[in-house]
């Protein structure tokens, strides 16, 4: 992804989130962790040397 399409990936994730953190208690509800972890991979070189 470029950083733009990164960006705009993590808003939409986000914006999901907002939606549900926004619910109230009830008993048929449970609290849950979200937990995510993203790493960036090192490019490997091309065959022009970028």
């Amino acid at each position: 992804m470029t950083d733009e399409e990164f960006a705009s990936f993590v808003a939409a994730i986000n914006e999901l989130l907002d939606k549900v953190a926004a619910n109230k208690p009830t008993s048929e509800r449970k609290t849950r962790l979200f937990a995510s972890m993203i790493i960036p991979q090192l490019q490997k070189p091309t065959s022009n040397g970028e």
